[in-house]
């Protein structure tokens, strides 16, 4: 059986994420661990530090972040791996929701393998004198509930989530 998800469909995950919704979702603080945890979450971390990054660099170049609330997301032609990236992203509030530390940190390691390869293939900004597009916007939006939700569960394992590495 094949399930297909619409663009409009899977771009509904983000406006929740972006207006905080993860935020009501964190298990209670937990103390920080010693070196070895956080050695294990290094990518995670790298990960959210380059995100942050990459919402800096765009908005230098002009990009603001789509209101997928009321822009019509139709109109983006998402390529394949934004889709894996949303249908990863989507996954955050199950994590959570599960309370335990396990599906938090699988969920984490996964997120932010999958946009680690999102963000060597794609671009949340113009380059050189190219308009800004609404899949510069929209990709912008991805990123930073990307990087709101890669935050929220390194908060929620005790973990700093930095703003840069």
């Amino acid at each position: 059986m094949r399930i297909w998800l619409s663009s409009a469909c899977l771009l509904r995950v983000i406006p929740p994420i972006l207006t905080g919704a993860l935020a009501d979702l964190r298990p209670s603080a937990r103390t920080s661990r010693g070196g070895t945890a956080s050695e294990a979450f290094e990518r995670v971390q790298f990960a959210h530090a380059r995100a942050r990054n990459v919402s800096r660099i765009a908005r230098a170049h002009g990009v603001r972040p789509a209101d997928l609330a009321i822009e019509a997301p139709a109109a983006v032609d998402l390529q394949l791996p934004d889709r894996r990236l949303l249908v990863a992203l989507a996954g955050a509030r199950s994590a959570l929701d599960a309370g335990t530390e396990r599906s938090v940190q699988a969920h984490a390691r996964v997120l932010a393998a999958i946009y680690q390869t999102w963000f060597t293939r794609t671009r949340t900004a113009p380059r050189g004198a190219e308009a800004i597009a609404s899949g510069h916007r929209t990709r912008l939006a991805l990123n930073d509930a990307v990087a709101v939700a890669l935050a929220t569960e390194l908060t929620a394992l005790g973990l700093d989530a930095p703003e840069h590495l």
